[in-house]
């Protein structure tokens, strides 16, 4: 019982140290490449309509988290899976990890934006997996059959004795422990710019501001930022500086444009109230909010770029590889289909889709779903 308890904290203590280390090199790289933000990610790809609809309905802003902790809870049954299998062969464990490995690697390469350097954080956790619990691991000699001529038998591998073993997962904690801490400040760093952008940030005035509400409108009428809802697809929120972000207006069009968010405000600003219904809410639900938007009419731009006949659709892809279609004819119509980049007075916040989203009124379900667009 000793053996299989401390094969399993063999297990719980390699697994975490390698999700450590794919973290970090994910934060240095591309955070959305991380083990757990892939697999969830992936997971909520493969997730029918319906399912997704329950779980806002049922969870609220709390479907998000109730996923990662079943992702960790199902790394951490794997990690005791693998740290007992090792205890029996060495090769059982390293096979397991190798697995465990491959399935965030395949994660992250599948992912709409994916490439082949997204590979590298799960393969590297897969490493630092298998280093540590070879550090775990003693091998045995083989037994030989006594009467001669038969063949060579492993040996189950030796743990580490107690007092060996609990040394060992001391070290072992501290290392993953400063690991991921690393890893968390390298996001904090990294996401500070995009947030010190937007504090920068001076939006101009419209060219045509939204008309006065009219008289008498009840208070709260406009949902103020920090109360608007947000329910996207989106596992990290994706963080953005201005002067990496651009927005590309290509495929069946004639003249393809690249445009900064500089571009884009040098251009006719435009603003609305306008509101917002969840897909998943229902009548009475709390997903729904109204604000005042500041943007760039998307009509204009499409006209420039020379929309070629036989177009019908728009696809908005966001930089975490969401995409939504809009019919050329919506966009093209009366409706003030707009690239926003204000909210309220003020830059999108981080959590709506700075530095621009894209808001279709009048669409139902997926209005304002199309963030971060590139």
């Amino acid at each position: 019982m000793r053996r299989h308890l401390r094969a399993a904290l063999t297990g719980l203590l390699a697994t975490p140290a390698g999700v450590a280390a794919a973290e970090l090199a994910a934060a240095i790289t591309d955070p959305a490449t991380g083990p757990a933000v892939a697999v969830g990610s992936a997971l909520i790809d493969a997730a029918p309509t319906p399912v997704k609809e329950f779980a806002v309905r049922t969870f609220g802003t709390a479907d998000k988290p109730l996923l990662l902790t079943g992702i960790a809870v199902g790394i951490a049954v794997a990690a005791a899976t693998i740290g007992v299998l090792a205890a029996r062969r060495r090769r059982y464990g390293l096979v397991g990890a190798a697995l465990f490995s491959l399935i965030g690697a395949v994660a992250a390469v599948t992912r709409p934006t994916g490439s082949a350097a997204d590979v590298v954080p799960s393969l590297l956790g897969g490493l630092v997996t298998a280093a540590v619990l070879l550090t775990f691991l003693r091998r045995r000699a083989t037994t030989v059959d006594p009467d001669g001529g038969g063949p060579s038998v492993g040996r189950p591998p030796r743990l580490l004795d107690r007092r060996a073993f609990l040394g060992t997962a001391a070290l072992v904690s501290a290392g993953a422990a400063a690991v991921g801490g690393t890893a968390i400040a390298v996001r904090r760093v990294r996401g500070g710019a995009a947030a010190e952008s937007r504090a920068a940030l001076r939006l101009p005035a419209p060219s045509d501001p939204a008309p006065a509400l009219p008289p008498g409108q009840a208070p709260g009428f406009v949902t103020a930022n920090t109360d608007f809802y947000r329910v996207d697809t989106a596992l990290t929120v994706p963080r953005v500086d201005v002067d990496g972000w651009r927005l590309r207006i290509h495929g069946m069009v004639e003249r393809p444009m690249t445009l900064s968010f500089k571009d884009l405000l040098d251009r006719p600003l435009i603003e609305r109230h306008v509101t917002l219904n969840c897909v998943s809410n229902e009548v009475g639900g709390p997903y729904v909010g109204t604000a005042r938007w500041l943007g760039v009419p998307l009509a204009p731009l499409l006209r420039e770029a020379g929309i070629r006949p036989g177009a019908d659709q728009v696809v908005a892809r966001a930089v975490d590889g969401m995409t939504i279609g809009t019919p050329v004819t919506t966009v093209l119509d009366t409706r003030d289909v707009m690239l926003c980049v204000g909210m309220n007075g003020e830059p999108l916040p981080l959590e709506h889709g700075f530095p621009v989203r894209m808001l279709t009124p009048g669409l139902y379900g997926y209005a304002g779903a199309c963030k971060w667009l590139t």
